[in-house]
């Protein structure tokens, strides 16, 4: 869960490892003229410009202060002082054995301060510039992705 103001992530990583191989996923967020509120209804295409077919159409769940776009490929959790939380559904040819997930991720505001939890995992500090936070799963099956 999202602990405090204005975090943007800018490409949604899932590094997934079966038997003997080995998977990426990579999911990008769309840009838009100003902050455009995500729900539950929304469907991946308007949001997502790469990787749409690894989610379902309408992937959006658990949705709570989310946009997407504002001039980067990015969506925002937290908006005035609250956090923000979103989970995305996997399409079922994409249900993985992940070993990681990882986030690119950046602080909207470099005066604050932000940390992120992916599927419940302990909470990273997301830092002012972009940068990678990656969390270490145990290999189960992942249907959802909880940020």
């Amino acid at each position: 869960m999202i602990k405090y103001l204005h975090l943007y992530f800018t490409l949604l990583l899932l590094a997934v490892c079966g038997s003997s191989w080995a998977q990426s996923l990579t999911i990008t967020f769309g840009k838009s003229a100003s902050p455009t509120a995500i729900s539950s209804s929304t469907k991946a295409s308007t949001v997502v410009t790469s990787g749409t077919e690894y989610l379902l159409t309408q992937p959006f769940s658990n949705v709570q202060n989310a946009h997407y776009g504002h001039l980067s490929t990015a969506i925002r959790l937290g908006i005035s002082g609250s956090g923000g939380t979103l989970s995305l559904a996997l399409a079922d040819a994409y249900h993985v054995y992940a070993t990681s997930i990882t986030v690119k991720a950046q602080l909207c505001d470099a005066t604050k301060s932000a940390s992120l939890s992916v599927n419940g995992l302990t909470d990273k500090k997301v830092a002012s510039s972009e940068s990678d936070i990656s969390f270490t799963l145990d290999g189960h099956e992942i249907t959802q992705i909880d940020l």
